[in-house]
C-alpha cells in the first residue's frame, strides 16, 4: 500500500528550489526591512506594489509549506 504522506519527487522541480525561495525570501525581508528604515509616508509608497510584495512573500511561504 502507498504512504500518502510520502515524500514526492518530480523531475519537474527543480533540485535547489528550496534555497532559491528561501533565499528569495530573505531578500525580500531585507526590502521591507529598508523600506521601514527609510520611515516613509504611506502616500510615499504605491500601496498597490506594497501589497504585490505582501502577496509574493505569500507565495513563497505556500511554495515552501507545499516543498515540505
Amino acid at each position: 500500500m502507498l504512504d500518502p504522506m510520502a515524500r514526492r519527487t518530480s523531475p519537474d522541480i527543480p533540485a535547489d528550489l528550496r534555497a532559491r525561495l528561501e533565499t528569495a525570501r530573505l531578500d525580500l525581508l531585507a526590502l521591507f526591512r529598508a523600506l521601514d528604515r527609510m520611515n516613509l509616508t504611506p502616500q510615499q509608497i504605491p500601496q498597490r506594489l506594497l501589497r504585490q510584495l505582501f502577496e509574493l512573500d505569500a507565495d513563497y511561504v505556500e511554495a515552501l509549506w507545499g516543498l515540505d
